[in-house]
């Protein structure tokens, strides 16, 4: 009995790794495997114990409990909880685990969920390639804006938006780096992994999501600091190769182009334009800031945020509304709803486990918080059901993991 549990709760770890391959909607299911195993090892090792990193990591879920006694409508409110659950249901999960089932957080599984996650993040690479080519050359569509609709619209079972498909990307491309920079694997590895990782960084630069892009280069470039901090040459030779690589790549590649050089446009920060992302992010932002303002501490509770965020767009940029845009930014949300009361208590979330994992010399662990962290700069991860799974998962799993290492060199 206890093998079979046993192999089970390994399971729904390596099961998660096909995230990228799982339909859309469906997607929750992964999570169910999960908390069945969990549940099954704390009938098996019977014991009910709640980690400390259980309140630490759920405490933004908590506070948007609170945030309901002064929402307007409790019942459309509690609505909204259920995409955010996983910020709950992760930690509790983990914890079982964690007290239970210990296996799951040893090396070798971590390498082995990987392996499935990366494996079928290249299958769905061909799948969306496949996709373009049909698209360019069946359908004779050469409009870029016109993949990216059906990509996340039309593409079978495995729609999404370019965003998540590129952070889902990014994730295999961290791992990829951090694995052949610990020289731990073997030559072949190395090669097999490299390449792979390196046509999926491609395919974020095509999908040109100016958040993710960022967002990987300052993790990659933070990872192969710390891994190579002791040799300065190889940091200014490869960091300068890189960045030539990168900024070669993304203008020769037309559309990524296009929404960089957007940046750098004087007309994007005077002009309104409904065609420019950048001009909209900066007019949603104006909303979001100008409406803290008026309520900083406390927030607006849970969906009134949403509505105040919907009527100061109706009175500027009435495009804005009709596509019932979100702030596009994290922390400018969570301070919406639940005021800087809840941002200190996010970012404390955030630096506990960044601190931990500088303390485990977990680099790994590091990247994916600064990767996630940035992103949230440009994109509400965690008011979507994929982007608050897998940054739920990915959070607890190596949070509890790292958790673990300190506790047994405490125990030495």
């Amino acid at each position: 009995m206890s093998v079979c549990i046993k192999k089970i709760s390994v399971f729904s770890i390596w099961f998660f790794g096909i995230f990228s391959l799982f339909p859309n909607e469906k997607r929750g299911v992964l999570f169910i495997v999960l908390i069945l195993a969990s549940i099954f090892s704390l009938i098996k090792g019977k014991k009910i114990k709640f980690h400390k990193l259980v309140l630490i990591n759920s405490i933004l879920f908590l506070i948007y409990l609170l945030a309901l006694s002064y929402s307007s409508d409790i019942l459309v409110a509690a609505k909204r909880f259920e995409t955010a659950s996983s910020i709950m249901i992760a930690p509790v999960v983990f914890s079982f685990f964690y007290y239970n089932q210990k296996v799951v957080f040893s090396e070798k599984n971590k390498l082995l969920f990987f392996k499935v996650l990366h494996w079928s993040n290249i299958a769905f690479m061909f799948v969306i390639i496949t996709f373009y080519l049909k698209i360019r050359y069946v359908d004779q569509q050469v409009e870029y804006g016109y993949f990216l609709s059906h990509l996340e619209r039309r593409l079978p079972f495995l729609n999404d938006h370019p965003i998540y498909i590129s952070i889902i990307f990014s994730i295999s491309v961290i791992f990829s780096t951090c694995y052949i920079l610990t020289r731990k694997q073997s030559v072949k590895f190395n090669y097999i992994y490299g390449v792979s990782a390196f046509l999926m960084f491609l395919l974020i630069l095509f999908l040109s999501r100016k958040g993710v892009i960022l967002a990987l280069i300052i993790s990659l470039t933070l990872i192969f600091v710390f891994y190579k901090k002791n040799n300065l040459k190889i940091i200014i030779l490869a960091s300068i190769a890189f960045f030539f690589l990168v900024t070669s790549l993304l203008f020769f590649i037309p559309q990524t182009n296009k929404r960089i050089s957007e940046m750098f446009d004087k007309a994007t920060y005077v002009n309104k334009n409904e065609t420019n992302s950048t001009s909209n992010r900066l007019q949603i932002y104006k909303c979001a800031i100008d409406l803290i303002k008026e309520k900083p501490i406390f927030g607006y509770g849970i969906e009134d945020d949403r509505k105040a965020l919907y009527q100061c767009f109706k009175e500027r940029l009435y495009y804005l509304y009709e596509f019932r845009f979100n702030t596009h930014n994290q922390y400018l949300s969570i301070v919406m709803k639940v005021g800087l009361f809840g941002l200190l208590a996010f970012l404390f979330f955030l630096g506990y486990n960044l601190k931990m994992a500088t303390i485990t010399n977990d680099w790994l662990f590091v990247g994916i918080i600064v990767f996630f962290s940035i992103i949230m700069f440009f994109e509400n991860i965690l008011e979507r059901q994929n982007g608050v799974m897998l940054f739920s998962f990915l959070i607890n799993y190596l949070a509890f993991k790292n958790s673990l290492l300190l506790d047994r060199k405490n125990k030495i």
